[in-house]
């Protein structure tokens, strides 16, 4: 299978007038095909909230192959959650997936046995 193509789209960027060149706010945007770790690839996507901090909306994560197939632990903001991710179908995490403690590092609905 051929590496899936980056594709950054739907990013709004503005820069304050007030605020100097370093202050660029992205308040939208989705990057695919980045390579998270060997043989496992993601797409996210991202929305600024109500001060501006930039939150995840959703991540999308998918093994390049069968071999690289397996549950792999996935961390965001200090949270960890196990997620099985496959090859061939997509794994679908939020930031509604990374709320509360993780005491035991719970899984992921795709995890599930």
């Amino acid at each position: 299978m051929p590496d899936p193509e980056p594709d950054i789209r739907g990013a709004s960027v503005r820069r304050p007038a007030a605020a100097g060149p370093a202050a660029a706010v992205v308040r939208r945007g989705a990057v695919r095909g980045l390579v998270v770790v060997p043989g496992v690839v993601a797409g996210l996507e991202w929305a600024a909230d109500g001060t501006g901090a930039a939150k995840l909306v959703r991540a999308e994560l998918q093994a390049r192959s069968a071999r690289s197939a397996g549950t792999y632990q996935l961390e965001w903001n200090g949270v960890r959650r196990l997620a099985h991710i496959g090859a061939g179908e997509a794994t679908v995490v939020s930031a509604a997936d990374f709320t509360g403690a993780d005491p035991l590092c719970p899984a992921h609905p795709s995890a599930a046995p």
